[in-house]
Parts: structure tokens; C-alpha cells; sequence
């Protein structure tokens, strides 16, 4: 019953915890699959917030310890 909201969360937004509980996590998005895209996904203690409009990618989270990996490159999440 909640498999495909874990399974687009995990697989195709790539959100996945690097230290238990998700102290800490990865957010490694497949854009292929999407043309636009707005999210809000809970993360320990905070709500990470993803836009893409098909061009432009977002990525913002309202606490620390997030990572993005876009095309094998690393960047710190912004906090908002």
C-alpha cells in the first residue's frame, strides 16, 4: 500500500539515508524520467523541498546534513 510513495521517493528522486535515521542522506534525482517536478519529502526532523521545471533544478531543506549528486558531482544542500 505505501511501496510506490517509498519507491518514487527512493528510486526515482533518489532520496536515501547515509547515517541512521537519516541523520544524514544523499538526494540523487533521475530528471530523465520527469518534464516538471514539485516535491516535499519529510526527512528527519525537516521537509526536503525539490522543483525542477524541466531545465532548472532546486534543491533546498529546512535542516542540515543533505547532500545532492547531480552528474557524479557533490553539493551541500542549502538550509532554508
Amino acid at each position: 500500500s505505501a511501496s510506490p510513495i517509498y519507491l518514487i521517493g527512493r528510486y526515482f528522486l533518489g532520496v536515501y539515508p547515509t547515517k541512521a535515521g537519516y541523520e544524514t542522506f544523499n538526494v540523487e534525482p533521475k530528471l530523465s524520467y520527469f518534464d516538471k517536478l514539485k516535491c516535499e519529502i519529510p526527512v528527519k526532523d525537516g521537509i526536503l523541498y525539490i522543483d525542477y521545471d524541466g531545465e532548472n533544478l532546486e534543491v533546498e531543506c529546512d535542516r542540515e546534513g543533505g547532500t545532492l549528486i547531480l552528474d557524479g558531482k557533490k553539493t551541500e544542500i542549502p538550509v532554508i
